[in-house]
């Protein structure tokens, strides 16, 4: 399961006047002041930017547990966006599940109810994403 979560800056930190907007300063300042974000969500996270990524591994008969832990890792990043003054914009946020072809068919992954939310919000499972410039598909084909 991959949750690329979207954190936004904007509006949330205080820089100096002579900090220009899309200046080479900002990514940089962003990086730091979130340097502590992946212990925090106790699971494996790639940042890049202010673009945040995060996924669990399970086997298909611990799925719900796995569900519940996806739950508990969003429901931990939105406490520590809003203790760090960030904006998480759960509409920007998506999630897949992945699987090869014939572990879906088998068990009917594709159908399979599951519900990661945040902020109360159902957030919207998608079959394709593009993560650092690479197309991924649901079925890893």
């Amino acid at each position: 399961m991959i949750i690329p979560a979207f954190v936004s800056t904007q509006q949330c930190m205080q820089c100096p006047k002579k900090h220009h907007r899309g200046s080479i300063l900002g990514p940089v300042l962003f990086n730091l002041y979130v340097a502590d974000l992946q212990k925090e969500l106790d699971c494996p996270c790639y940042q890049y930017a202010d673009d945040t990524t995060f996924f669990l591994h399970t086997k298909v008969a611990d799925l719900g547990t796995c569900v519940n832990n996806m739950n508990g890792a969003i429901s931990r990043l939105g406490n520590y966006s809003s203790d760090s003054n960030l904006a998480l914009n759960e509409y920007k946020t998506k999630w897949m599940l992945l699987s090869t072809k014939q572990m879906a068919r088998v068990h009917s992954l594709q159908t399979a109810s599951v519900n990661i939310s945040c902020n109360g919000e159902n957030l919207e499972r998608v079959t394709r994403t593009k993560l650092l410039g690479v197309h991924m598909l649901e079925l890893l084909t």
